[in-house]
């Protein structure tokens, strides 16, 4: 048999993480049918212990909706979000450039009595790098759905729940 040393250097592998978020979200209650807006900015930073890898990342992103009155529904919510990501990456052995990531999320949300149906989709816009090469860009349109269905069985405790949603990160 041959003896093989390992030095716990070569095996072991720390992350450190950070991260912070600043945001301002309007005072209104949301039960109260009014304007409801939030936006944000946020930051994360993720590093190891190898020398020159790490991973910038900044998003600044706006939420907004009201509550219109319909008599049949009681009220539809029209909302949505609208954000942008930009990612700064140096890995050690990986070919990543940095890319940014634009996204218009609209819904129209519908609640009668203990039903609730929010209707909406995700555009996203990306620059990607190509693979292998951290130079080159490509740019890509994403479109992903954003559905969800609700029952109160309890109102306030009890609900069967449904979604169907995608997105890119």
């Amino acid at each position: 048999e041959e003896n093989i040393k390992i030095n716990g250097k070569d095996i072991l592998r720390q992350y450190h993480h950070a991260n912070g978020e600043l945001f301002y979200r309007s005072s209104a209650d949301i039960n109260k049918h009014k304007f409801n807006q939030l936006y944000a900015i946020k930051y994360n930073f993720l590093t190891d212990n190898n020398k020159n890898t790490y991973e910038h990342d900044i998003q600044a992103y706006t939420d907004l909706n009201k509550d219109v009155e319909i008599k049949k529904f009681t009220y539809i919510n029209f909302g949505g979000r609208l954000g942008m990501d930009y990612r700064h990456n140096r890995w050690q052995n990986q070919h990543l450039a940095d890319y940014w990531i634009i996204n218009l999320n609209p819904h129209a949300a519908f609640q009668y009595k203990e039903y609730y149906l929010k209707v909406g989709f995700d555009m996203a816009l990306s620059t990607e790098p190509s693979w292998g090469n951290d130079t080159i860009k490509t740019t890509r349109f994403h479109f992903f759905p954003d559905i969800e269905a609700r029952l109160n069985i309890v109102p306030n405790i009890f609900a069967i729940y449904a979604r169907f949603d995608g997105g890119i990160y």
